[in-house]
């Protein structure tokens, strides 16, 4: 059980939060940076983001000079949307020479590895540009240079001390770069480098990026908070003024409403569905999908539905492993090495966000792939997985990421080291976790605001990191209550007929997940 916060015995009134996030959400405050008017939001000036016109420029130029352009993207939903914007923006202004490249996280490593390489030396490529990735790739951009081809790199990620020696660099986390705002998706910095294009054309660019932009966001759970919180609600805001028509194709948008639950749950099936294009040879059929011809959208889109049903099986026989296979409740992490097999590679993000999520913990999922182990990790606010791998550093071969979502790759023989030196880093953080397991309660609820609570929610959208669902408490109730009104619940330890107080939030589809529960009284 976690440590419920003092608030359980002030938690305001619903109405009084809700009037509280009303005048908090969506203030922002960019400093000194001037802002500009982008459907009816403050946005910063983007060309303030070091290198982005330089790089517009250049790639302007590789058309114009009919250069072959090849766009190194990454297979998780952010860089597909991300390399479907620019490609397809390419195209758009007359480029007939520029291709892509998409990693297979199954068959390649992160980053720009040999089998990149070779493509662009075969194909003659003179301009490489990465999208959602790249920033840690020194000796992939070496190899590139040394065949005479120029890099730009467009990332988002954690930048490492060193960089690469690419033509320019885009990625606001720079430290010195001026622009106010650098927690934006991969897929929101393309969306600016194309903006600039776009703007130094004197064109238009087409409505539907910015939908793909919000969709990318949400995929890489990027925080809804600034810039990423004023795209993702235009972008649902104008929803079915937006023409696009792989989504419109994709199954049951005929049944999305004009409410925020019901776009974000169609938004959940698109991405699990747009998760299954990974293929060989840097091809991937969810990218192929955006960039086909109506025609044929059908037919990728049933390719996908069998791998997206098989993704779901898959994910409820993982979800039922890790529920049976929970941290104690006074672990300060938890790392699970998959010897067994138990977890699919696809899975261990999704596995480490889960437990995180209900523990209020670090949590590291590691599996074996050949004489490697590569890991995904997952943790909540107040701990620093970068930091936590920076302190590791001796015991691994390549690592990066965010603050909270991190992965690194390391041979077999030096794991056991490397969970001595993290272990060794957690007990020295142990205050910071002790925090996040706190439950902070935003309000208490009475059983008729049930009924209302998603409408009244929706008043309020996006959610997302840094903007969270609010979290209830309801007092004296039975869970079988929730559970009849759409509710999910992993824990084991409670009786239906009972009465609880019940911490719970409301999630982006319009469900509600218990956090934790007290038996009370009846």
């Amino acid at each position: 059980m976690l440590d419920w916060s003092i608030a359980e015995r002030s938690a305001p009134s619903l109405k009084e939060h809700l009037k509280k996030i009303k005048m908090s959400l969506d203030d922002f405050d960019y400093g000194k940076i001037a802002t500009y008017d982008f459907h009816g939001y403050q946005l910063p000036d983007e060309k303030e983001m070091k290198n982005l016109v330089t790089a517009a420029k250049r790639i302007i130029k590789a058309v114009r000079q009919r250069e072959r352009i090849i766009v190194f993207g990454h297979d998780d939903l952010d860089g597909i949307t991300s390399t479907y914007i620019i490609f397809d923006f390419l195209s758009l202004i007359g480029s007939q020479s520029h291709f892509y490249y998409i990693p297979n996280r199954m068959q390649e490593h992160h980053g720009i590895q040999r089998q990149f390489i070779e493509k662009v030396k075969e194909g003659g490529h003179s301009l490489v540009v990465t999208v959602d990735g790249g920033i840690s790739s020194i000796e992939g951009v070496d190899k590139l240079n040394e065949l005479g081809c120029e890099t730009i790199i467009t990332d988002h990620h954690i930048v490492p001390d060193e960089l690469p020696k690419a033509l320019a660099i885009v990625n606001p986390k720079q430290k010195d770069c001026p622009y106010p705002y650098d927690m934006l998706a991969g897929v929101g910095v393309t969306f600016f480098l194309v903006k600039t294009m776009a703007d130094i054309l004197e064109i238009e660019m087409p409505g539907n990026y910015i939908l793909w932009t919000a969709i990318g966001s949400i995929a890489d759970k990027a925080p809804m908070t600034g810039v990423n919180r004023a795209l993702c609600k235009i972008a649902l805001q104008n929803w079915f003024a937006i023409d696009d028509a792989t989504l419109m194709l994709c199954p049951n948008y005929n049944l999305v409403r004009d409410n925020y639950f019901s776009k974000m749950s169609f938004i959940s099936n698109v991405i699990k569905l747009f998760n299954n294009g990974r293929d060989e040879g840097g091809e991937n059929t969810a990218l192929y999908l955006l960039l086909a011809p109506v025609y044929k959208k059908r037919e990728l889109i049933a390719t996908l539905i069998p791998k997206k049903n098989e993704y779901e099986n898959t994910l409820h026989h993982v979800k039922r492993f890790i529920d049976n296979n929970l941290p104690g409740e006074e672990e300060y992490f938890h790392i699970h090495l998959d010897e067994k097999d138990n977890i699919p590679y696809v899975f261990l993000g999704w596995a480490a966000n889960y437990i995180s999520y209900l523990f209020k913990i670090p949590v590291l999922m590691i599996k074996k792939k050949d004489d490697d182990y590569l890991c995904e990790a997952r943790c909540s606010h107040g701990f620093d997985l970068v930091q936590a791998f920076n302190y590791a550093q001796d015991a691994l071969d390549q690592y990066g990421g965010h603050v909270r979502a991190a992965g690194f790759l390391t041979h077999k023989s030096k794991i056991a080291r490397f969970i001595e030196l993290f272990t060794e880093y957690v007990m020295g953080n142990t205050e910071a976790i002790k925090q996040q397991r706190v439950i902070n309660i935003d309000a208490e609820v009475k059983e008729g605001d049930l009924a209302d609570l998603p409408e009244m929610l929706n008043h309020f959208a996006p959610y997302g990191e840094n903007a969270s669902e609010p979290i209830f408490l309801i007092r004296n109730f039975r869970i079988e209550h929730l559970l009849d009104n759409n509710c999910q619940i992993s824990f084991k330890n409670y009786e239906f007929g009972r009465y609880y107080d019940i911490v719970f939030s409301c999630k982006p589809d319009g469900k509600y997940l218990i956090l934790d529960f007290k038996e009370t009284v009846s």
